[in-house]
């Protein structure tokens, strides 16, 4: 599976175009912080049978990342895939140490991640 960054829609997500809307409280060694994650609901792009999925990640800098596929499925698992990489290893947060916030007691982002998002 070919993952592929559009960049003409790194933008925010629209309110109405959300399909999950989580924040984290992560504690690490400068104390606690707020993350907040947005997934879109994967669209379709409008350059042929292509979609794309909207994430915004906000941990005190909000980034905007936008991910395609050939279906909306294959949209959603690039996006969800980017969220777990870079919370894990670009943003610093150790998944372990992410509690949902007003859900769940136990510690976890609970998104996937793979080695193939690094290179």
């Amino acid at each position: 599976m070919e993952r592929k960054m559009i960049k003409a829609y790194d933008t925010p997500i629209e309110d109405d175009n959300v399909l999950a809307d989580r924040i984290y409280n992560m504690t690490d060694t400068g104390g606690q912080r707020k993350v907040r994650v947005r997934i879109g609901i994967p669209i379709l792009a409008g350059i042929g049978p292509y979609y794309i999925c909207k994430v915004e990640i906000d941990d005190g800098a909000t980034r905007f990342k936008a991910f395609g596929g050939e279906d909306p499925l294959e949209a959603l698992l690039a996006s969800l895939t980017y969220v777990g990489t870079e919370l894990w290893v670009y943003g610093g947060c150790d998944p372990s140490q992410l509690m949902w916030e007003g859900r769940r007691e136990e510690r976890s982002a609970n998104f996937p991640f793979t080695h193939e998002n690094l290179v």
